[in-house]
């Protein structure tokens, strides 16, 4: 399994049904809410075991499916 389905499996847990590829403002378009977020940078550490600095917590870094994975990818 690739990182970005893994990332997509977390996502659909977090937000069941909601569409996630290729929407371009998941976080700043309140697709994903704030607690959203929280939650899944909690399984991202855990799933990937990487810790996500308080600075990378940023809208870009979490508006898109690609932008997530190249977070994850950066930090592992």
């Amino acid at each position: 399994m690739t990182t970005e389905e893994t990332i997509l499996e977390i996502l659909d847990d977090i937000k069941p049904g909601v569409e996630i590829r290729g929407v371009p403002n998941l976080a700043t378009g309140r697709v994903l809410e704030s607690f959203d977020i929280l939650q899944l940078i909690s399984e991202l550490n855990d799933e990937f075991d990487i810790v996500i600095p308080l600075e990378e917590v940023i809208p870009a870094n979490f508006d898109t499916l690609e932008g997530i994975t190249a977070l994850v990818d950066r930090l592992r």
